[in-house]
């Protein structure tokens, strides 16, 4: 059932969608339906050119989006840790200062805010880049630290909270960078 259900899910991708229609669509051209394979096709095209417009993207996204609306900093609950995932950055960039930030930096930005509304004390940076690329955790804290966020994020903590956790036998200390 579960390897159904994988595939099954696969149709709902715009590519393998837009491969099953031409596949289709080349069957009932070998049938002899003429009419009904180029209309398939020219389905297909249309549908895979709606998805990789932004329009089309963010028609499909936006009852997924619906369901979790932005909330003010100021309503969130406290916590032990800001984990902010990588990604948020590009290689360095073409004028020697650093990494790019890209589409998905506003993790960066929300983290940041976070942090210094108090609404952590620490912030764990995880690293991750794309293939070919070698974005750091050390490229996101500098990014961080350089809008606005204390130093604390970084050396001093990771000081303070792995000797508290070497004291209260709470296990290994958190790892930040």
């Amino acid at each position: 059932m579960l390897l159904v259900s994988k595939l099954l899910a696969l149709f709902v991708f715009p590519l393998s969608f837009f491969f099953t229609l031409v596949v289709v669509s080349i069957v009932l051209r070998r049938r002899l339906a003429h009419r009904s394979a180029n209309a398939l096709r020219l389905l297909a095209v249309a549908w895979l050119y709606f998805c990789a417009t932004e329009w089309g993207a963010s028609l499909l996204l936006a009852p997924l989006e619906r369901g979790y609306p932005a909330v003010e900093t100021d309503a969130l609950p406290l916590a032990e840790a800001i984990v902010v995932l990588g990604g948020g950055m590009t290689d360095e960039s073409r004028f020697g200062l650093g990494g790019d930030l890209n589409a998905a930096a506003d993790r960066l930005w929300h983290s940041a805010a976070l942090f210094s509304a108090g609404k952590a004390p620490i912030m764990v940076l995880s690293g991750g880049a794309a293939l070919g690329q070698s974005t750091t955790e050390a490229e996101l804290s500098t990014i961080i630290y350089q809008v606005g966020t204390s130093a604390r994020s970084s050396r001093a903590s990771r000081r303070r909270h792995a000797q508290r956790a070497c004291t209260t036998g709470r296990g290994p200390p958190p790892v930040l960078t």
